[in-house]
């Protein structure tokens, strides 16, 4: 079949990639708009790097898994490619929602239809299974095809191009197998219809039962029986299960008879045929059955003289069989099991790596065979990702959670488009938004390397927003920095080697070649930022993330080391605003310019005693003193821009920002390296701070935090920002308790949907007792909910003892009424969104003069006395009662006074 190129108008409105569906794909146009995004577009989208299965499986708490897996041609002999389909318990696969059953074109996932919700992942020889007759797409298991379905059956479905729709009734039990053998398709598993079991075929939408009407003791349609498996070869439909003979074939007309001589006798076996592989005239069985010797080998061959066993180790579990370019695999199901990935070496079956190195959900990893997909052997089952083979011990695995694929090589990796390890980098360079860091698996593994421990570590976006590796060569070690400088891409690391530079802590590329760039250096660089002929970095003097920092300038040939320490944690504390590059003393908390002389100390802002570098605003640096205020230095002095909200204040940055949509986006994280993280953002009054980093929309109540270190952000096109870093997940990872587990690397944020501060009233208002006060936000979006407050007095709406009469205190215009003096006070604001996005207002600092009295000589009448002595006091005369003469609160005690207080004393009120 030939592959066509096309693209797909992705919901988050960027462009997708070669993928399935056309106007011409009948039924699955809709796909993509189903499978991708939220429904809000504000705050955090989940992106590439969630590498696997999530959402829970049918019993609460247990880890996702995929049971069963089919290769379909969506549009049969049109030019569409075929695709791999997975069925299972889960509501999410590679980030994106697609409830129990999902598809993989060979670069991307995408739900069909609604799903089916509550696939099983438990169960004897798996309780779900995929078939394909006449070029269309049936599941069978035990789940709803519709929301209102009532739960707990088993049932078959068929998609119909639009949705799933199911066929035949529900059956009594459950459903472990299915296939389309002859034109029809049959169903097999634990389940009654009439007076015989286990068997069945699709007739007229009815499913009726097949075989004698009356059958043997220990027959397959015997009601204590099961079927397990299904299988065709050539003319044959193969059945296997727990009956006596474990094995039957049927031929088109409903003829059996057994494959070869009987493996056990009559009531004999213990367990059944859980999987069947059939190659040509051979047939390979796995499962927990018991030969009629009281051996039970786990396996068999069949090469259409004789069965030979093929010894697998014990299990208490089940098996399954399959090939991979001629290669045979098994997959003993488990707790205890010894190996969890087995290949067959001619005369014994025998661990595969990395087989000794899968992690498991809180448990061993139970890993089974369910389908073969482009040159890759497909594994599901109950595992979070798998060690390197080379070093399995004290390791994190790569993640990979419940659904993966082995390559002829046996390399495991995820079935992902993504990025298989933390972000440590953001880099534009030659219009491609490049990612640096730990990871090794790039993109798909048709395009990118998977084994590991080999080269990775750098990837470029291409236009169709897929990762792909970087064209100019790859790393061999983890990638800590990086940046564009003089038309060079420059690297920062562990010592690495790339394109013939050997043992580099730098290298650049300049598009055509590698050269290396670590003279001078001594230590990883944690961060590499450039301006015009400037280039800095900031360098790890312990070797790790955590260590002291110092900074260093490349002078053309070597770094500069200067003394001074940057940064806490990790924290590099060093950024670039518009052409300038600036980082913060940590011993002298002070920012200083980066310039070709070296740091240069800026001045403090007026009272403060600190002050560290933040982030950048239309092109004026961001400052924040040590008692949370927030200053724009404009390259000759600092302004007050307000101060941090509360769940903003005491955070760290890397020096990653970027600016889209009118806004500042910000990574912030604790003080501590694993403290939760978030993505903050300013639009000159106000801050936004997502509800939560939601990366895996199948948990809608576990929230997703970004963890392990500060995130980073970087501007893409212009309307998103991508977000990188090693994320964590509050999720039931184990059986029996939750667990917090990095769940993804990358991510992205849709810009336009923040709503942006058009109006914003005065930093500072004065106003006098019993006069009024108006505030007034207005916003790009309407707000779904305000709330206003004095100092930490919520205010509401009504007569309020100590602040006044409130109006609007749940809208964008606050008025308080008959001001009292107690109301001086900051008067701060904040909004939520229908996405449940929280901006907290630029805050208003209110003082409220106390109430007029006209008697400035104090004798008890107001009259032209009290006119008098404000003239002679303004005249520089004496002022025993101590009295303010700037009556009229203009600045400035003159004649405007006197007029002020002329006019109060003849009846017309204070000013």
């Amino acid at each position: 079949m030939r592959q066509v190129q096309c693209v797909i108008q992705r919901v988050s409105g960027r462009v997708g990639s070669a993928c399935v569906a056309l106007a011409a794909c009948a039924g699955l146009v809709m796909l993509p708009t189903a499978a991708v995004g939220q429904t809000c577009t504000a705050g955090f989208q989940h992106g590439d790097g969630y590498p696997g299965l999530g959402g829970l499986g049918t019993f609460g708490n247990m880890a996702p898994s995929a049971t069963s897996a089919v290769n379909w041609d969506p549009d049969g002999d049109g030019p569409l490619p075929e695709v791999l389909v997975v069925l299972g318990g889960f509501s999410s696969v590679d980030g994106v929602l697609a409830n129990g059953v999902a598809m993989w074109n060979g670069r991307e996932w995408h739900a069909i239809g609604g799903g089916l919700a509550f696939a099983s992942s438990t169960g004897t020889a798996g309780t779900s299974a995929l078939a394909v007759l006449n070029g269309e797409l049936y599941a069978a298991g035990q789940f709803k095809v519709a929301s209102s379905d009532p739960s707990g059956y088993a049932r078959v479905a068929k998609w119909n191009g639009t949705s799933w729709t199911q066929v035949g009734a529900n059956l009594s039990g459950a459903v472990t197998s299915l296939a389309a053998f002859n034109g029809e398709l049959f169903v097999g598993g634990q389940f009654s219809i009439g007076n015989l079991h286990n068997f069945a075929k699709l007739s007229g939408g009815n499913w009726v039962a097949v075989g004698p009407q009356v059958p043997p003791p220990g027959a397959i349609e015997d009601s204590s029986r099961r079927v397990d498996s299904l299988a065709v070869q050539g003319e044959w439909l193969l059945i296997g299960g727990t009956f006596s003979q474990y094995l039957i074939r049927q031929d088109a007309g409903g003829n059996r008879s057994l494959v070869g001589p009987p493996l056990a006798a009559q009531f004999s076996q213990s367990g059944g045929v859980t999987s069947i592989y059939a190659s040509g005239a051979d047939v390979y069985i796995a499962g927990g059955f018991r030969l009629a010797t009281g051996t039970s080998p786990g396996a068999m061959h069949w090469d259409g003289t004789a069965w030979t066993a093929m010894p697998a180790p014990s299990t208490s579990g089940i098996y399954r069989i399959g090939s991979l370019n001629s290669t045979l695999y098994l997959t003993p199901s488990g707790l205890y099991s010894p190996n969890t990935l087995l290949r067959w070496d001619g005369q014994g079956w025998i661990g595969v790596n990395p087989a000794d190195a899968f992690a498991g959900n809180g448990l061993a990893p139970e890993v089974q065979i369910i389908g073969a997909f482009q040159d890759h052997l497909v594994l599901g089952g109950s595992f979070s990702g798998v060690y390197s083979a080379a070093n399995p011990v004290n390791q994190y695995p790569r993640l990979m959670y419940g659904l993966a694929w082995m390559d002829a090589a046996e390399h495991v990796t995820p079935i992902s488009r993504g990025l298989g390890g933390r972000v440590m980098a953001f880099a534009e360079f030659q219009g491609k938004t490049i990612a640096a860091g730990r990871f090794v698996t790039i993109g798909t593994s048709g395009n990118g390397p998977q084994a590991p421990g080999t080269p990775g570590h750098l990837a470029e976006m291409g236009e169709d927003g897929f990762w792909a590796p970087f064209a100019g060569g790859l790393p061999d070690n983890n990638i800590w920095a990086a940046t564009s400088y003089e038309n060079q891409l420059i690297i920062g690391g562990e010592p690495f080697n790339v394109g013939g530079v050997t043992n580099a802590l730098v290298a650049g590329w300049d598009g055509a070649s590698w050269h290396d760039m670590s003279a001078g250096a001594t230590a990883i660089p944690l961060r590499l930022v450039s301006a015009g002929s400037e280039l800095w970095g900031a360098f790890s003097t312990s070797g790790s993330q955590y260590g002291v920092t110092r900074l260093g300038r490349w002078n053309g040939a070597a770094w500069d080391v200067y003394p001074m320490r940057v940064g806490f944690l990790g924290d590099a504390r060093m950024l670039r605003v518009g052409a300038e590059l600036f980082a913060t003393d940590a011993d002298a908390s002070r920012i200083v310019r980066l310039t070709a002389s070296g740091p240069e100390a800026l001045p403090l802002p007026e009272f403060e005693t600190d002050v560290r570098a933040f982030g950048g605003y239309q092109g004026e640096l961001l400052g924040v003193s040590g008692d949370e205020r927030l200053y724009r230095w404009n390259g000759a002095g600092w302004t007050s821009a307000g101060s941090l909200p509360p769940t903003v204040r005491g955070q760290q940055t890397d020096g990653s920002y970027a600016e889209s949509s009118g806004v500042m986006y910000l990574g912030v994280g604790g003080s501590g390296v694993y403290d939760a993280g978030r993505v903050v953002s300013w639009d000159g009054h106000a801050w936004g701070i997502t509800a939560g980093l939601s990366l895996n929309p199948a948990y809608p109540t576990g929230i997703m935090i970004a963890g392990q270190g500060t995130p980073l952000v970087t501007s893409h096109g212009e309307h998103e920002v991508f977000v990188g870093g090693a994320f964590e997940s509050n999720r039931f990872d184990a059986i029996y308790s939750p667990a917090k587990i990095p769940a993804a690397y990358f991510g992205r944020i849709e810009t336009p949907s923040r709503a942006v501060t058009l109006e914003a009233p005065p930093a500072t208002l004065v106003r006098d007792a019993g006069q009024s006060v108006d505030l007034t936000w207005t916003l790009s979006a309407t707000p779904t909910r305000y709330f206003w407050s004095i100092g930490s007095t919520a205010l509401t709406d009504g007569a309020m003892p100590g602040v006044g009469v409130v109006s609007g205190a749940t809208t964008g215009h606050l008025r308080i009424d008959q001001l009292e003096p107690a109301a001086t006070g900051l008067i701060s604001g904040s909004v939520r969104d229908a996405c449940e996005m929280s901006l907290y207002l630029a805050p208003t600092y209110l003082f409220v003069n106390p109430p007029c009295d006209p008697d400035l000589n104090n004798d008890g009448v107001v009259d032209a006395g009290d006119v008098d002595y404000l003239i002679n006091v303004i005249a520089g005369g004496d002022n025993p009662e101590n009295v303010d003469t700037d009556f009229n609160h203009d600045g400035v005690a003159d004649q405007t006074d006197v007029d002020a207080l002329i006019n109060a004393v003849a009846g017309g009120g204070c000013p």
